[in-house]
């Protein structure tokens, strides 16, 4: 009976080997990427490659995929896009769409709120659906993920809180909550990574003394969750009656601000052992000064105050 069934096939091939129909070269003049969406079969797939004018015939790639299943076992159709040369053969074809298909990617920066991450997310066209499940605030780890097309948007969003899961377990630590709030401010006051530890011991210190921390990326975040505000923070904002406001509420605010990346987690579980208090703006560079006497604050403010009258 199997016997009769290949000799069946063989017959089918030759009569689409000597149609003209049935050439084994693609008709497509040049590079073509050819999706495979999911859950299609090797019908489908057929199909959509003649549709797409890849191959001619859809028979005769049924007809090379069933015997070619039938002498190994091959691997499966992946799904996704898949790079198919101009004039490509039929049995190249079958190759390549078995192959692992074109990855996509998108890097979250450091920094960035969950609100700007899903934004993102959801500006993909190479992606399907819609987040569903909105993950709190700081849970999303910054950095370059990869995905086919057609992925979900959700199962990108939860591989980017798995991932800071899994980031979070290299460090000991018991007050979680607290270390992820700090980091998110580190993260959004620093200049640079080589900053962090320095800004973290200033937060450190100043909540021993309980002192506020006066962060104004805090209130940037109550006033814009995206971080879209496009003016300096004024007088009237440092009133501003939110427990994200860190001038009028001492410690630490209700929630994360930002995603903070593995330098800022870093330096909030281990600040630099330092007496500073205060930090501002180093008019001559991208960097803080420091100090831990009001006084010598005061002087680097005005300092900077100086300098951007000019």
């Amino acid at each position: 009976m199997l016997k009769k069934f290949f000799g069946i096939l063989g017959l089918i091939g030759l009569c689409l080997l000597i149609s003209p129909k049935g050439t084994i070269r693609s008709c497509h003049p040049s590079d073509v990427i050819f999706y495979i969406p999911k859950g299609s079969n090797f019908i489908d797939i057929g199909h959509l490659l003649v549709e797409q004018k890849i191959l001619k015939n859809p028979w005769l790639f049924y007809f090379f995929s069933i015997i070619r299943e039938k002498r190994a076992k091959q691997k499966r159709y992946q799904a996704g896009e898949h790079l198919i040369p101009a004039t490509s053969n039929v049995f190249k074809v079958i190759d390549l769409l078995k192959e692992k298909p074109i990855e996509r990617w998108m890097t979250i920066p450091e920094g960035w709120s969950v609100k700007q991450i899903i934004d993102e997310v959801n500006k993909h066209l190479f992606l399907e659906g819609s987040v569903e499940s909105i993950p709190k605030e700081g849970c999303l780890f910054p950095a370059t993920y990869y995905f086919i097309k057609g992925e979900k948007r959700q199962v990108i969003i939860d591989s980017m809180a798995q991932k800071m899961r899994n980031v979070l377990k290299k460090f000991n630590i018991s007050n979680l909550d607290h270390i992820i709030i700090l980091a998110s401010i580190i993260q959004k006051e620093a200049a640079n990574n080589d900053e962090m530890p320095l800004i973290s011991a200033v937060f450190h210190n100043r909540l021993k003394q309980g002192m506020p921390l006066q962060a104004d990326p805090t209130i940037i975040y109550a006033l814009s969750p995206d971080f879209s505000l496009s003016r300096p923070l004024s007088k009237a904002d440092l009133k501003l009656n939110s427990l994200y406001n860190t001038y009028m509420y001492k410690g630490l605010p209700p929630t994360p601000i930002c995603c903070p990346g593995y330098h800022a987690i870093a330096s909030a579980v281990s600040p630099l052992q330092t007496n500073d208090l205060f930090f501002v703006k180093d008019p001559y560079n991208k960097k803080h000064q420091f100090s831990n006497k009001y006084k010598d604050h005061q002087r680097h403010v005005k300092n900077l105050r100086l300098f951007e009258k000019k």
